[in-house]
C-alpha cells in the first residue's frame, strides 16, 4: 500500500520581488538622467550656435566662471569631456561698433538666458530689434547709445526688472519716454540724452 505525503501547509513562497524593484529603479534613474543631459546638451548646443554667430559677425563673448553651468551646476566630469565654454552660460556679449550689426542679427541673443551685459552702441539696432531682448531676465547692464532706438522700443524693456544701468544717449528717446521707463524699472539707473541737432 502506497503512502501518501501529506500536504504542505504555510504561506506560499515569497517571490523576489527585490530584483524586479531595483531593475524598475535603476531604470527610472537611467531615464531622469538622461532627460537632464538631454537639456543641458541641447541648451549648451544653441548657446554654441548663438556664440559662432555672433563672433562670426564681429562680436566678443565672455563666459561665466567653471562652476557655474547652464543649467545650474554642472558636474566637474561634464565640463571636462566638453570644450572650454560649451557649458558656461555666456554672460556677456559686446557687438559694440561692429559694421552691419542690425535688428535681425538680435535673433542670436535670444536663448541666451544668463546674459548679464549686452553692449550694442554704435550699431544699427532700432525699436524692431529689442522684442529679441524681452527673455534676458538677468540682464544688467544694457548700452543702446548711438542707436535708432526710439519710446516705442522702450516698451520692450519695461518688464526687466533685473536692469540695473542703461545707457540712451543719442537716441531717438523722449523725456516723456525715458520717464515712463524710469517708472516701471525704479532700480535702475538710466542714462538719456536727447540726439544733438544742428542749426544750419
Amino acid at each position: 500500500m502506497g503512502t501518501t505525503s501529506a500536504p504542505t501547509t504555510g504561506q506560499p513562497r515569497r517571490q523576489r520581488r527585490w530584483l524586479q524593484f531595483g531593475l524598475g529603479t535603476l531604470l527610472g534613474l537611467v531615464t531622469l538622467t538622461a532627460v537632464w543631459l538631454g537639456a543641458i546638451v541641447n541648451r549648451a548646443e544653441r548657446q554654441r550656435r548663438a556664440v559662432a554667430a555672433i563672433q562670426h559677425l564681429g562680436g566678443e563673448v565672455a563666459f561665466a566662471d567653471e562652476g557655474d553651468g547652464i543649467l545650474g551646476w554642472t558636474p566637474e566630469w561634464l565640463r571636462g569631456w566638453a570644450r572650454k565654454g560649451y557649458f558656461q552660460p555666456v554672460t556677456m556679449v559686446s557687438l559694440m561698433s561692429v559694421t552691419g550689426v542690425s535688428d535681425a542679427n538680435l535673433t542670436h541673443l535670444q536663448g541666451l538666458t544668463g546674459l548679464e551685459r549686452l553692449w550694442l552702441q554704435d550699431t544699427k539696432v532700432s525699436d524692431a530689434g529689442l522684442v529679441h531682448l524681452e527673455r534676458l531676465t538677468a540682464l544688467q547692464e544694457l548700452d543702446l547709445s548711438n542707436t535708432q532706438v526710439s519710446d516705442a522700443g522702450l516698451k520692450h524693456l519695461m518688464e526687466m526688472s533685473s536692469l540695473q544701468r542703461l545707457w540712451l544717449l543719442n537716441t531717438q528717446v523722449s523725456d516723456a519716454g525715458v520717464a515712463e521707463l524710469r517708472a516701471a524699472l525704479p532700480s535702475c539707473n538710466i542714462e538719456a540724452s536727447m540726439p544733438t541737432v544742428t542749426v544750419p
